[in-house]
């Protein structure tokens, strides 16, 4: 079976790329997958930071939806419980993940990204939860990760069908914490995660970025 995922390290930064193109659509197995990359990441204490990403255009539509649609049907639940574990293993970890979001990042893609400690975006990335149109729910604790972000009435709005934003909308209601272009998205993430110069702390994650956002401006 072809690698869903890639996993890089360069330096003190690891990279996850989301591996099928052009549309980087989430299977299954790409759980599993993310689940030993970040095993690895645990394991390795010269990390400094991660960074996820998509392969080219997009980072990605989400899951595949078929697929999906037989897994909710089923009796067995016990690879849904599996993949909020893992999501979980990347919100846990001791070092800041950042989601580079570009094209579109739809579905469980959105949830992955809003288990990151920090979200890049361009401004015309779509970002959404659709899985009511395919009379589903988003179903890896995405909306309650949006609790941190949006009000409820807000929350409502975006699982509604075809109900997106682009990556500006969602800077200004605060999912996205910062805006680039898309060729800049892996340099500046690289930046920001130079920029922390002490043991990384989550709890004041977003006195970093808002540190970092000074010192752009500023020059």
């Amino acid at each position: 079976m072809p690698d869903n995922l890639k996993f890089e390290i360069k330096g003190s930064i690891g990279y996850i790329i989301l591996n099928t193109p052009p549309t980087n659509t989430l299977q299954m197995h790409s759980f599993v997958e993310l689940d030993s990359i970040l095993n690895k990441c645990v394991s390795n204490k010269n990390l400094k930071g991660l960074l996820i990403f998509g392969n080219g255009r997009h980072f990605s539509q989400g899951s595949n939806t078929e697929e999906l649609a037989q897994m909710t049907l089923s009796d067995n639940k016990s690879v849904f419980y599996k993949n909020v574990e893992t999501l979980q293993k990347l919100r846990k970890l001791s070092i800041p993940a950042i989601a580079l979001l570009s094209g579109v990042c739809l579905g469980s893609a959105f949830e992955l990204a809003l288990y990151c400690d920090y979200r890049f975006a361009t401004e015309k990335t779509i970002i959404g939860l659709p899985e009511t149109g395919f009379n589903l729910i988003p179903g890896l604790g995405g909306i309650s990760l949006l609790n941190e972000h949006m009000s409820e009435s807000q929350i409502l709005e975006m699982v509604l069908p075809e109900k997106n934003y682009t990556g500006k909308e969602a800077y200004e209601i605060g999912i996205v914490d910062y805006i680039t272009k898309k060729n800049m998205l892996i340099f500046d993430a690289e930046k920001f995660i130079c920029s922390i110069d002490a043991k990384y702390d989550k709890s004041i994650k977003k006195i970093y970025i808002d540190r970092f956002l000074y010192r752009i401006y500023i020059h």
